[in-house]
């Protein structure tokens, strides 16, 4: 008897008890952060009433990722990718664990801080630990799930923080994400994970920090798979940091919405994103290559169509495509990168694409919030939509990478 394709992907991760703790530790950490993350903005919006503060919050979160995410990646290549996980889960515990006691403005700003830091070693050491624990041709299925539990959080976190808030109030938000982190981090603790063969735990010198640092960069540009990557991915940066930034703007003030409507296209955008990550996951024939591409595309002519838009209904529906196309390029990207990267440069190599994309993030966000003001918020829209499916384009030209990686022919 033929087990259904479906039936036997959930078998095969149901049965894997390695990688089911470590989606489980994932799963139900993540929901704390995004509960968390909502309440921590509640929390100092109301203490401040200020929007710059807030603004600070969200900043303090970001850059992080651009000060420390380099040696992030050397860390998890050169140290065992179990003990690294743990650590950050248990250094994340107490700091929340701090803020819930003892809550203060320049304290919280501080833990996001350190946390968000924290957070960069965690990523790439649980990325690079799937090809060590699962067939490469099972691992889009198992990012697939990852992506599908992490968007649920996403959807029903916000609405379970709002509740807990007013009933419960802050301290108790932040006690319940530190004992997520603790359980993760005892979950992750059984988890018997292979080396790489490179792990050399030990203290690193400014000198050979700064080599492994030059070498990720030097393998990006060397090598034909992580170039591409880095290239596609930065571009969809480049154009979408601003219309991230700009969202709320253009929802009220160009499609005249209300505050609910705002809050409808943010879930319809996590709802387009669980869609993505499920299809992703019962893709049945198709090939990664063929999910990648047309992927791409569809996110660069969902967003132009969005540029365009001026019906709060039509807006509803290309946001919650944006989300579906989105998901699925990440899922499809970091399961092409697990595949196809040596064990031993994995770790840095995620994290230094993962810090140039956050840079051309940055960049966006920073020039379309200079420039709504000039050339006004459609028209910042239409040119970092414009941006995107340019890259788009680029990608379903690039027939030679995909011939190398996925052996399709053009």
């Amino acid at each position: 008897m033929t087990v259904p394709n479906s039936a036997a992907k959930m078998r095969l991760l149901v049965t894997d008890r390695r990688f089911l703790r470590l989606w489980v530790a994932l799963s139900q950490s993540n929901l704390g952060t995004i509960i968390n993350l909502v309440a921590l903005t509640l929390y100092v919006y109301d203490r401040t009433q200020s929007g710059a503060a807030v603004g600070t919050l969200q900043m303090v979160m970001v850059v992080p990722s651009v000060i420390v995410g380099l040696f992030a990646g050397i860390v998890v290549d050169r140290c065992d990718k179990k003990w690294v996980m743990v650590i950050a889960d248990l250094v994340r515990a107490v700091l929340f664990f701090g803020i819930a006691l003892l809550p203060s403005i320049p304290l919280i700003y501080a833990v996001v801080f350190a946390s968000s830091l924290t957070g960069l070693f965690f990523a790439p050491a649980y990325l690079s630990s799937l090809p060590l624990l699962i067939e490469k041709k099972h691992l889009m299925e198992a990012n697939s799930l990852s992506e599908v539990t992490s968007q649920i959080a996403q959807i029903i976190g916000p609405g379970l923080a709002g509740f807990i808030y007013v009933q419960w109030g802050f301290g108790l938000i932040c006690a319940l994400n530190a004992a997520s982190f603790v359980i993760s981090a005892a979950l992750v603790m059984t988890v018997d994970i292979p080396s790489n063969g490179t792990e050399q735990p030990r203290w690193f010198s400014l000198k050979r920090t700064m080599g492994h640092i030059i070498e990720g960069f030097q393998y990006i540009r060397s090598n034909g798979v992580a170039r591409w990557v880095t290239l596609a991915v930065g571009g969809l940066h480049l154009g979408g940091g601003a219309i991230v930034v700009l969202m709320v703007m253009f929802v009220k003030d160009i499609l005249h919405g209300s505050s609910a409507a705002y809050g409808m296209i943010v879930s319809a955008t996590a709802v387009g994103s669980v869609c993505g990550a499920v299809a992703t996951w019962f893709r049945r024939g198709l090939k990664e290559s063929t999910v990648l591409k047309s992927s791409f595309l569809v996110l660069g002519v969902a967003a132009l169509f969005l540029s365009l838009s001026s019906a709060i209904w039509l807006a509803l529906l290309l946001f919650a495509v944006v989300g579906l196309a989105q998901t699925t390029i990440g899922i499809s990207i970091d399961t092409l990168l697990q595949q196809h990267l040596p064990a031993a440069t994995m770790g840095r190599t995620f994290a230094t694409i993962g810090v140039i994309t956050q840079v051309c993030r940055l960049v966006s966000m920073g020039a379309g919030g200079i420039a709504a003001d000039v050339v006004g918020i459609r028209t910042v829209f239409i040119l970092g939509s414009s941006i995107m499916l340019s890259t788009a384009l680029i990608v379903l030209r690039s027939g030679s990478v995909q011939t190398m990686v996925w052996g399709d022919k053009k």
